[in-house]
Parts: C-alpha cells; sequence; structure tokens
C-alpha cells in the first residue's frame, strides 16, 4: 500500500506535518514467499508509478503444520561509533534523536501455519520491534526532575491470511494486516514538550481465482487504512529566555522551551477492485498469442485534522524595565532573564522579563478530498519464431486531477540461439510510465489558512488584542498533468552451463515532473485568494503553485551474473550473485519533497556558497552514485549435527557531490552548527567512495522428530568502515545483531 499523503516528510518536530514512510504498511520479511523487482519493460497490468514495482508475495499456509518462534536483539554495546565532528561529552550526553549513545532493541516474532481442512489452510503470524532510547532532557539540579528521559519505539505485525480451494479450479485467498506503529519524542530544555507520533493501520483483502478451459480470471478486492497521527502532551509551544522562573535548561544562557507541536492527524482510506483475464495460448497462422486484459478502478479519501487549535510564541523580547509588568502570564514573564555578556563572558540580569512579540494561532480545522481512480490495460505476449513480442497498451484516470493517460508498452526478446548448453538473448523495448499525484499537493492548499498571528509591541499588551494578520493560504492548488518517464531499454541475457548474466542499458526521460514555484519567481498576476507570504502594505502578495515544468534525463548501465542453482563443492553448495551499475542523471528541479520536507513553505532566504538567495532557487541536487557494485554469496554445509548457512553481502559505492545544509539558523541539536549569518546554509560537499561488507551466519539442530532450534548471527559493516553519507552526523560503525528461536 503505497503512502499519498505525504512521504516525504520526516521531520517530527514540524509544526504542521507528521513524518510518514513511502510504504503505507510494513511487512515482517519472514512472511515474504517471493519479492519481485521490475525495473524495465514493465507489463501493462501494472500502473501509477515511474521508477519500478516491487511486488511482495506473501506465504501460503503450509501443506503440514509447523510453527516458529524466535527473539532477536542488538544494543549500544554490540555496536561501534564514529561520531565524526561531534565530540564525545556531547555524543555520550546527546538530547537528539539523531545521535543515540544508548540504546536497547529487540524483535520478538512468532507463527503458525498448517491446514485446519483438506481444503483450507492457515497461517498466523505476529513480530514486534521494541526500542528503547535513553537521552538527555533538561537539568535536574535546576528542575528538579531526572536529567534522564528514555524514548521509546514500538512496531507491530499482525497477520493472518486463509486459503481455500472449496471446489477443483476455484482458488480463494483471504488476508489481514494490522501494523501500528508507535514512537515517543520530546523536545529538548522542555517541560510538558513530550509526543508520540503513531502510524500504520490496516489492509485487508480477498483474491479469487478461476481456471477455465480457455482463461484464469482473478479478482483482487482490497481495503486499507492509513494514518499519521501526532498526539502531544500539550497544544502550546513556547521557547523562554532563561530566567530563575524558566530555568530547566541544562545550561544558563540556553533557552529553556515548553509545550509540543499539538495534535494533528492524516489519514488515508482506500477500497480497490482489481479483475484481470489471463487467456491461454493460442495459435494464429505460424504466431502464438497469450492475450492478458484486466480492469480495476478505486475510491479514495484522504484528510488533514487539527482536532485543538495550537498557540506558538515567537519574537522573544525583554522587558527592558523594571516598572513594565506583564498583563498576561501564558506568553509574558516578570522574571528577569540572565544574558551572556560576550565581552566578560559573564552572566548579567536583566531589569525586567520577557514576553513573545508574536504569539501564532493554529486553529483547528479539517482538509478533506475524495478521489476515485480506474484504469484498464490490455497486452499480447507473442512469439513468432524465435521472437517474443509483447505490445500492450494501459489506461489511467481519475477525479483529482481530472487526466485520462494512455502508456504504451512494448516488450521486445529474441532469442539468438537456444539449446541444452546455452542460451543468448537481445531484448530491447519502449515503454511510458504514468506515475501520480499525491494527495499532498491538495492536502497543503488551504492548510496554511487555518494560522493566525498577533503581533504586539510591549508586555502590558495582551496578545490577544494585538495586531492580527489572518493568513489565507500559501499554496495555491490547481489541476496537474500526470508526471511519466518515457523508457527505452536495449540489452542482451546470456545462460550458460550452471549461470545466468544479463547487461543492459535503461534510457529514461521524466517529464511533466512536479515542482514548486513561488509567483514572484515566475512573475505570476496578484491572487488575493493567496497571501501567506506577505502582510505588509507596500509589498506584493506572494504564494507558491505547482507546476509540471520539472524534467529529468537518466541514463543507466547494469550487469547482473549469477548461479542458476548452487555449485557443489566437496558436499558443500555455493550460490553468487554479482551485480554493477553506472548511472548518469540529470534534472533540472528539486523535488516537493525536498522543498516541503524542511517545512520551507514560505520560501526563505538562505545562504548557498556564500550567496543569498531563495530557497526554492539553489541548484538541482544531483546525488546520484555514478558507480554501484555489489556482490551476494551463499554458502551451506553441514557439520553434524549442525547445518550452516553463511551469507555475505559485499557493496561498493562510488563519490558523488551533492548540496546539503551545514549550518542552521535556528539549530535542533547540538550536533546542527549555529549560522552566523541568521539563515540556513548550504554548501556542494564532495563524499568519498564506500565500502561496506555485512555478514549473515546461521546454524540449526535438530532435536528430534521435526523440533529444530536455530540461531543467526548477523554483522553489520564488519570491516568498521566510515562510509559518510551525510555532514554533521554520527555514523554506525559495526554492529552485531544476535537471534535465538525455535521451529517444528
Amino acid at each position: 500500500m503505497n503512502n499519498d499523503l505525504d512521504p516525504a516528510s520526516n521531520n517530527p518536530n514540524s509544526t504542521t506535518d507528521v513524518p510518514g514512510q513511502s510504504q503505507g504498511l510494513g511487512i515482517d520479511v519472514s512472511l515474504i514467499k517471493s519479492l519481485n523487482v521490475y525495473d524495465s519493460n514493465i507489463s501493462a497490468s501494472y500502473g501509477n508509478f515511474e521508477g519500478g514495482v516491487v511486488e511482495a508475495i506473501t506465504k501460503n499456509p503450509d501443506k503440514n503444520f509447523s510453527a516458529k518462534a524466535s527473539y532477536q536483539t542488538t544494543a549500544s554495546s554490540m555496536t561501534k561509533y564514529h561520531i565524526g565532528t561531534l565530540s564525545q561529552t556531547d555524543f555520550d550526553n546527546s538530547f537528539d534523536r539523531s545521535a543515540q549513545p544508548v540504546f536497547f532493541k529487540q524483535i520478538i516474532r512468532a507463527s503458525a501455519s498448517g491446514p485446519i481442512t483438506k481444503n483450507f489452510g492457515l497461517i498466523a503470524s505476529f513480530s514486534t520491534t521494541l526500542s528503547t532510547i535513553p537521552l538527555k532532557q533538561y537539568n535536574a539540579k535546576i528542575y528538579g526532575e531526572s536529567t534522564d528521559k528514555d524514548q521509546h519505539r514500538n512496531i507491530a505485525n499482525y497477520f493472518l491470511k486463509a486459503t481455500y480451494n472449496p471446489i477443483e479450479n476455484l482458488y480463494l485467498e483471504s488476508s489481514i494486516i494490522y501494523a501500528p506503529s508507535d514512537s515517543e519524542y520530546f523536545i529538548f530544555n522542555g517541560i510538558n514538550s513530550g509526543f508520540n507520533i503513531q502510524t500504520g493501520g490496516i489492509q485487508a483483502s480477498l483474491k479469487e481465482k478461476y481456471i477455465f478451459s480457455f482463461a484464469s480470471w482473478s479478482n483482487h478486492l482490497s481495503f486499507s487504512n492509513l494514518s499519521n497521527n501526532r498526539k502531544s502532551e500539550a497544544n502550546y509551544y513556547k521557547s523562554w529566555f532563561y530566567s530563575e522562573e524558566k530555568n530547566w535548561s541544562p545550561k544558563v544562557g540556553e533557552n529553556s522551551t515548553e509545550g509540543a507541536n499539538g495534535n494533528i492527524k492524516e489519514n488515508q482510506m482506500a477500497l480497490n477492485l482489481k479483475s484481470d483475464l489471463n487467456f491461454d495460448e493460442i495459435r494464429i497462422f505460424h504466431t502464438t498469442h497469450n492475450f492478458n486484459t484486466g480492469v480495476q478502478i478505486g475510491y479514495t479519501n484522504a484528510y488533514y485534522e487539527r482536532a485543538q487549535d495550537h498557540l506558538v510564541g515567537s519574537s522573544q523580547r525583554l522587558i527592558t524595565t523594571a516598572d513594565t509588568k506583564c498583563v498576561e502570564n501564558d506568553f509574558c514573564s516578570n522574571s528577569p532573564v540572565k544574558r551572556l555578556n560576550p565581552r566578560t563572558n559573564t552572566f548579567i540580569e536583566t531589569p525586567g522579563g520577557q514576553f513573545f512579540g508574536m504569539v501564532t494561532l493554529y486553529e483547528k480545522g479539517k482538509i478533506n478530498l475524495d478521489n476515485l481512480n480506474y484504469g484498464a490495460y490490455i497486452e499480447d505476449d507473442m512469439q513468432i519464431w524465435r521472437f517474443h513480442f509483447r505490445p500492450g497498451l494501459r489506461l489511467d484516470g481519475d477525479t483529482y486531477m481530472h487526466k485520462i493517460t494512455l502508456a504504451p508498452r512494448i516488450a521486445l526478446r529474441y532469442e539468438v540461439f537456444n539449446n541444452q548448453y546455452a542460451n543468448t538473448s537481445i531484448i530491447a523495448g519502449y515503454n511510458r510510465y504514468y506515475g501520480r499525484n499525491l494527495f499532498a499537493y491538495r492536502l497543503y492548499d488551504g492548510r496554511n489558512a487555518l494560522k493566525k498571528q498577533y503581533t504586539r509591541t510591549a508586555a502590558n499588551i495582551d496578545w490577544r488584542d494585538g495586531t492580527l494578520v489572518v493568513n489565507k493560504s500559501n499554496t495555491k492548488f490547481r489541476e496537474l498533468k500526470v508526471p511519466y518517464n518515457d523508457e527505452f531499454v536495449a540489452g542482451i541475457s546470456q545462460k550458460f552451463w550452471q549461470f545466468e548474466s544479463n547487461f543492459k542499458y535503461v534510457r529514461r526521460n521524466g517529464r511533466d515532473q512536479i515542482t514548486k514555484v513561488h509567483s514572484s519567481t515566475a512573475k505570476l498576476p496578484i491572487d488575493p485568494e493567496y497571501d501567506a507570504l506577505c502582510s505588509s502594505k507596500t509589498c506584493l502578495p506572494r504564494y507558491a503553485i505547482w507546476t509540471n515544468n520539472g524534467k529529468s534525463n537518466s541514463d543507466i548501465f547494469t550487469f547482473n551474473l549469477s548461479t542458476t542453482k548452487p555449485l557443489e563443492i566437496l558436499h558443500t553448495y555455493h550460490s553468487i550473485i554479482l551485480g554493477a551499475d553506472f548511472s548518469m542523471i540529470q534534472r533540472d528541479f528539486n523535488s516537493y519533497a525536498e522543498s516541503l520536507n524542511k517545512s520551507q513553505y514560505q520560501d526563505p532566504y538562505i545562504l548557498y556558497d556564500g550567496k543569498k538567495i531563495l530557497y526554492s532557487q539553489r541548484p538541482a541536487s544531483n546525488f546520484a552514485k555514478p558507480w554501484t557494485g555489489r556482490i551476494t554469496t551463499i554458502s551451506q554445509f553441514s557439520i553434524a549435527p549442525f547445518n550452516f548457512t553463511w551469507t555475505n553481502f559485499f557493496n561498493y559505492s562510488s563519490g558523488y557531490q551533492d548540496i546539503v545544509q551545514v549550518a542552521y539558523a535556528t539549530p535542533i541539536g547540538r550536533n546542527q552548527k549555529q549560522s552566523e549569518s541568521g539563515l540556513d546554509e548550504y554548501e556542494k560537499v564532495s563524499f568519498r567512495d564506500s565500502f561496506n561488507w555485512d555478514t549473515h551466519i546461521g546454524a540449526e539442530v535438530k532435536m528430534g522428530g521435526k523440533n529444530k532450534l536455530f540461531v543467526n548471527l548477523d554483522i553489520y559493516n564488519l570491516l568498521d568502515n566510515i562510509n559518510i553519507v551525510q555532514t554533521n552526523v554520527y555514523q554506525l560503525g559495526r554492529q552485531f545483531w544476535i537471534e535465538f528461536g525455535y521451529k517444528y
């Protein structure tokens, strides 16, 4: 199930967003029967994607009863760190989720599978991942509470699947997955600052397949409900200067925060029906044909809701005279502020207290949308002598953007020769893949209209009596074209002895890609309905719009070599998978995610390579790693009474350049550098080559009958290499995972 709410959002501290993930629901990998990855020449039966398709097929119930239970764990004591630019003291006393000096993680799994009757089978599974992360919150000596505060993560997965074969040629399958997750966070230096991010949901499906004498007919009905929620301890947020009253910061001079970012709920509910008809092979003259066709229809409801009003204090100001007193105590304090004198490096007390010059009210409200989508396809997998030709056509449409798309799919394969010793084939193809427009585009429109700002110039003015600015939406929604990629494929595949290999070139031209542009940049006319970026009468209102102006070009060369069956050497069995890629990717835009993900809705000024520019005007980030290589080896052998499996994963990535943020106007954690310019600062940074070796060793022993015990040891980054992928962030070194379990 895809997450179309806002899959790029990943900042739990955002005032307006809730972090999610591109895959709406996770599934325990032990339940997967096969994982099919389609990266080119993809059948017309798949739609609403641009990059590729990953199809996970879950296991069916076993023919005989089986059961399995296991416990897996790792911890900070089993992990090495490379802390980079952080000091060891700052890392050991971390308050930030991005630096976890101490943690404990465990995974518990249990499953049972087998027949209930001759024609009815059932598989049930449960797994949970639990993490405990001790961090620091605030000064215990001053505030009187413990400095330590644990954060917890809990991801659960409940799975139930039934198969039923009531009569010959009729197969029924039903399944349900419930996969909730709950993550605890807090804001450093803050009281009443705890909040929970709750994501996940439920997915249920019913499949039917009937085999006629001339074709097989499959139907798939599915329902899903996905939520991204934040539940906060408080519906306000304030960041106070340090004072005797606001004294819970761990260090005099650092701000003491209070409250969190409020309660938000995002929800996506979908109901889909898909029907496929796959005809048996028929012969027409000297050709054979396999016709496939299908239709699908779906309904989706998505909404963004803030359940309660939320208040945020900003623009902190000092009360300069002791005679001026607060008229309200929610966003004002009479306690004298302690400030650092940079000349003497000592702290001095101001004569008065402090107040917030601006109070922002995020009103409760709900933004809702409905979408009806539909699709149909037809294709013919035909063969003429040694030529295999698969033409196809796919149609998609919806009521969201009111666009209908037609996507041709053409795949060609020619068998140069095929005998018992070897098989050589040449492949080619042209395909168009239409993506889908995320609901985030519509949900962002109108969200800013829920915001009101009150400003005041003195503490003896109640913030509710201050100057009111009622914001209008700053993101103007309009119907968009559906982004697409044109794909051209050429390659050769070879099978010989117990090996198969292929070399493939894929050219992809991305067009009508979604970009975000502000009206001032695009020189668009003033729209009085959209004015959130400018409240002054002397400046022109600005707003953001989505456009289809983005484009990209990708050239990808891929080589793969693997064994078709294990090689036997001295009663041991070995499989090898080798792959290498070379990619050249260029694009002239930064995706919606790169701006929205960082809450840069108002397109502020930034510093890029020392120059002051708008955030939206920074160069496109082409961060693809040109060269990647990987080798996987799987070895199986026995030393009585144990059976062993040893798997190795070797991965190499070449160096690359990326545009990264190197300093922050408002740092969140100690690993974020304070900007001297007062702006967020970005630079082009070069990252060096990286190499990683992971290994897995598994042992299994029979304990009588069908009872077995097993143990698995996983070592990630075996060589303890430093593979830098970000700046100002620590890197994991060597890490051990251990698993114990029982099988029947």
